[in-house]
């Protein structure tokens, strides 16, 4: 478990739960400011108040296969359940068995729900998501959302937290880190936070402290995993997974995205470790996974599906950088995401670059050019980061798009 939601991890505690079970919640069971688990085997739920503790409260509640949920439905300042049966929730207010206290209706049966505070007046309500579109309540008396917004993609599983500790409960989406925003809007990610792997680790979100903010644990599911990591608050994702990225929208049809832009689906990649300094004419890359920054030095280089990820942390560049006045760089169907990002690494930087069907994100600049002759055609520049504090700027990082100091014959299209 972490205490942060600042970028690190940190490892508040482990603990291992007894016996087979069907699910685990998270919690504050008793209001002490503090979440801990609980744990359901069929129609039985199992409270701890403390994570390493015995378990102290149980009860019947609901049928076989119901959907469970949790939130503080009354304010009170203690977590309780609910039963999901359509687009029907069975609210109780009490830990224990016995009827509903009361039963609201909202969203549709395949909607994807979530419970949070959305305006920090101690009680929590309900929102739907479908695809990367959430709709928010403010009260449960009311069918109708008072809020929505377009945060990750679909496939992006999504979570609800207080992650600044302003009592307001919003939004993080999972996509190789966890990428938190601190507003019910569309928009860049507030935080990004590197902790577990995604498909060997469920993610829990909880206040395990009781400092008011809200951070992740991880439920290690993988046999095989290597526990030592997470014991130690590891922050990188294993090596052959995709960088982390941050939160975005969803292309619109007809414009270049992550199906036509990019290496092509089913190619298999070679990892390389290092940097690359060409300086042979007439080099060809093609099907490297590129663990460093790519330096072209010579004419007529071809970079063909091929995803680029940068280096060490804390170096400032482009991923790709075409620095010598005679050379010349193509690049096609790849992919430039700076595993390391920081306010200083750009995609592609230079002059005399043609890139086609390229997909550019997690830097601040996608093209940064200041020389001739340069095209780029049919390519995806999405989804760049921004920070408040750069150390090149005063106020906050200048990020674009695509950059053009100086130059002619530069053709941006598609």
């Amino acid at each position: 478990m972490s205490n942060s939601s600042s970028g690190t991890a940190d490892v508040h505690a482990t603990f291992s739960v007894d016996g087979p079970y069907d699910e685990i919640f998270v919690g504050d069971w008793n209001g002490d400011g503090k979440d801990t688990i609980a744990t359901r085997v069929g129609r039985s739920v199992y409270i701890r108040n403390e994570n390493s503790g015995p378990v102290e409260k149980s009860f019947s509640y609901a049928e076989h296969g119901d959907e469970f949920i949790v939130g503080d439905w009354n304010g009170d300042g203690v977590d309780t359940f609910a039963v999901r049966r359509g687009n029907s929730y069975h609210l109780k207010y009490t830990l224990e068995g016995g009827w509903a206290a009361r039963i609201v209706h909202f969203g549709d049966p395949q909607d994807e729900v979530h419970v949070g505070d959305w305006d920090g007046d101690g009680d929590d309500t309900l929102a739907i998501r479908r695809g990367n579109r959430t709709m928010f309540m403010n009260g449960l008396e009311s069918e109708k959302p008072v809020a929505a917004s377009w945060y990750g993609l679909a496939s992006d599983p999504s979570m609800v937290g207080d992650w600044d500790g302003d009592g307001r409960d919003t939004l993080a989406i999972r996509r190789g880190a966890f990428h938190l925003t601190n507003s019910l809007s569309s928009g860049r990610a507030d935080a990004i936070v590197h902790l577990g792997s995604r498909g060997a680790d469920t993610a829990l979100v909880g206040d395990w402290d009781g400092d008011g903010r809200d951070s992740f644990g991880l439920r290690l599911d993988a046999i095989e995993r290597d526990d030592s990591d997470a014991a130690r608050g590891d922050d990188r994702e294993p090596v052959d997974e995709a960088p982390a990225i941050p939160a975005g929208v969803e292309h619109s049809d007809g414009k270049p995205g992550p199906d036509s832009t990019g290496v092509p689906a089913g190619t298999v990649l070679e990892v390389h470790h290092g940097d690359l300094d060409i300086r042979e004419p007439g080099t060809v890359i093609d099907g490297l996974d590129v663990r460093g920054y790519v330096r072209v030095r010579a004419e007529d280089v071809v970079i063909r599906n091929s995803v680029i990820r940068g280096g060490t942390a804390g170096r400032q560049d482009g991923l790709i950088k075409v620095i010598d006045g005679g050379a010349s760089l193509l690049i096609e169907d790849s992919e430039l995401a700076a595993a390391d990002p920081n306010p200083g690494i750009d995609g592609l930087k230079g002059w005399n670059i043609t890139a086609r069907r390229v997909n550019i994100h997690s830097v601040i600049d996608g093209g940064h050019f200041w020389g001739s002759n340069v095209t780029v055609e049919n390519s995806w520049i999405h989804d760049l980061l921004h920070y408040r504090n750069d150390p090149n700027h005063s106020d906050g990082s200048h990020d674009d798009g695509i950059q053009i100091q100086q130059g002619s014959n530069i053709r941006i299209t598609g």
